[in-house]
């Protein structure tokens, strides 16, 4: 059972990355120019991704530590592609997407630590 949570976890850092990576590709060109439904499919991917995370943190029990360490590496970076996007101001759309991709990592971080933390302090009392 540990096998699928870890795979589970794996396949939810992979998503994260590759939703930055499709970021990086539609933002790559110079000067940055990103048409309306780019932006609109990349927003519905990063809600998507957060919506099923959060499910299965809801629904996993005791496993969401093999989750926050995937996580943390895309959740860099999306932190440093947001530092980039605001301090240089590339495009709108860039700089929303990066911002809603950031604070949706952010929140399944924190969703994650405080389930962890709740079974934690169940398992106390």
């Amino acid at each position: 059972m540990k096998k699928i949570h870890l795979f589970i976890s794996f396949l939810f850092g992979l998503w994260s990355f590759f939703l930055w990576c499709w970021l990086i590709i539609i933002s790559g060109d110079i000067p940055v120019s990103i048409s309306y439904d780019e932006f609109r499919v990349t927003l519905l991917g990063i809600g998507i991704f957060t919506l099923i995370s959060i499910v299965y943190i809801k629904y996993a029990i005791g496993r969401t530590n093999l989750l926050l360490i995937f996580l943390s590496f895309p959740t860099f970076l999306w932190g440093f592609q947001m530092v980039q996007e605001l301090k240089y101001h590339y495009h709108k759309y860039s700089t929303i997407v990066t911002i809603t991709g950031f604070i949706a990592s952010l929140i399944i971080i924190i969703f994650s630590i405080y389930k962890s933390l709740k079974k934690r302090r169940s398992e106390i009392i």
